[in-house]
């Protein structure tokens, strides 16, 4: 009973909130580790395609990315302009953007961003009649609202400062 009395039941509190907080700090690092483990979205969007799979490990010498993702919002086309007329290219210039495959099909659109750089034309394929030692300048074009979307790598050609 001396041994009761004697106890302070202030110390024991004390004791059990230190012992509830060490308890969420471990809930709070065990939910920051399955964070990491789960892949997410920069912002609201599509996934084009998933590059991988459950127990797929990532690392920082990955060369391809893990899924190839369309923001949602405007569209944009990326325009190679060639070296020596980049000088007649401005930003809020209007563009007409034309289905490669189809002449009738044209979207709207207006210059957004010109690179501050210079280089080889940009080629994911080789094409044979397609020169590759030719100087260009990435445009990128925002298409205007409210026009049928283009589909996402379609080929195109794109009229800057004049109508077709």
């Amino acid at each position: 009973l001396e041994d009761l009395q004697r106890q302070d039941i202030d110390d024991d509190i004390r004791r059990a909130e230190k012992e509830v907080e060490v308890m969420k700090a471990r809930r709070d690092q065990a939910q920051y580790a399955l964070d990491e483990c789960v892949l997410k979205a920069p912002q609201r969007g599509t996934i084009l395609r998933l590059l991988v799979g459950p127990g797929d490990v990532l690392g920082n010498q990955t060369k391809q990315p893990a899924v190839q993702f369309a923001v949602e919002g405007p569209q944009i086309v990326r325009a190679d302009v060639e070296q020596e007329f980049i000088g007649r290219v401005a930003v809020g210039q209007l563009a007409t953007v034309q289905d490669e495959t189809h002449w009738g099909r044209t979207w709207k659109g207006k210059v957004q961003r010109i690179a501050d750089w210079i280089t080889q034309r940009r080629s994911v394929l080789h094409e044979p009649l397609e020169f590759t030692d030719i100087r260009t300048v990435e445009v990128l074009i925002t298409l205007d609202p409210d026009q049928p979307p283009l589909r996402i790598g379609q080929r195109v050609r794109v009229r800057i400062g004049s109508s077709p």
